[in-house]
């Protein structure tokens, strides 16, 4: 990948975080369109893909397997060995 797609990337990432946070504190989706120069539906399908990530890596911790035995050991200080 060259470093004018993964800075295009990047850019892309970033942006729409900024979209989707500007969306859930009230601003609409015309008002970001105008304010970013952008189709409306560009500013929806950003918005719509941080809210689905958002709501998968919440599911996908909420399904996160317990701790391993070693981690508990970890943190309580024991040695195994």
């Amino acid at each position: 990948m060259s470093d004018d797609n993964l800075l295009s990337l990047r850019y892309d990432q970033k942006i729409s975080f900024r979209l989707y946070s500007e969306y859930v504190n009230g601003k609409s989706l015309s008002d970001l369109a105008s304010l970013y120069s952008r189709s409306e539906q560009w500013i929806r399908e950003r918005v719509d893909w941080i809210q689905l990530c958002l709501e998968k890596q919440v599911s996908l911790e909420i399904l996160a397997p317990p701790p391993s035995i070693w981690a508990e050991q970890v943190r309580s200080g024991t040695d195994a060995g």
